[in-house]
């Protein structure tokens, strides 16, 4: 791939020293209204894929003056129904990662110190990725998506090389103690159907 066609991209990567079950990182907010200086201000952020939209906490709202756009009907997750007021923002996610035009409801709050929530709507216009590799999370985001990420077809890929310099009487790579024709050759009962 030469220079002039690597897609425009930004990302940033949050990593934690132990396993996480939270994904937080800090997310700066303003709302642009044109003719007027917008207020900045930075809030943590949790990411939630099993949340349909992003939403903000009254401190948000009250912190920046934000000025509502309309009104949403939330559903939560015990199925109850509340009307909400709706704020079109700019949110600045890590590494000046930036996202404009986002529509965000007011909740009236969120677990532990959050007070604003990452929901699907912004998950799904990136590319999104966590890792546990040594009991070390490590969470990267980036947008716009430009790459489909798949596992399975790395391990696949990878096995291809594995296995592709392999002789039919050298051991198998795959660590049996078998020779290889037994094993995953040809004559193994692994490739017969």
């Amino acid at each position: 791939m030469t220079l002039e066609h690597v897609p425009n991209f930004n990302a940033f990567t949050t990593k934690a020293n132990g396993l996480v079950n939270v994904l937080q990182s800090n997310v700066s907010v303003l709302q642009p209204i044109p003719g007027k200086d917008s207020k900045i201000l930075t809030f943590v952020a949790i990411w939630d894929t099993g949340a349909t939209s992003s939403v903000v906490t009254p401190k948000v709202v009250a912190s920046l003056g934000l000025i509502a756009s309309g009104k949403t009907d939330l559903h939560g997750v015990a199925g109850g129904k509340e009307n909400a007021d709706t704020f079109v923002v700019s949110l600045i996610l890590p590494n000046r990662v930036r996202v404009d035009g986002v529509r965000v409801a007011e909740v009236p709050q969120l677990t532990g110190n959050a007070d604003i929530l990452i929901g699907m709507d912004i998950i799904t216009i990136g590319d999104f990725s966590i890792t546990n590799v040594d009991k070390k999370t490590v969470f990267t985001f980036r947008f716009p998506s430009i790459k489909t990420i798949d596992y399975v077809e790395e391990v696949n890929n990878l096995n291809k090389l594995k296995f592709a310099k392999v002789g039919r009487n050298d051991l198998c790579p795959c660590g049996s103690g078998k020779k290889y024709k037994f094993c995953h050759g040809m004559n193994s009962p692994v490739n017969t159907v």
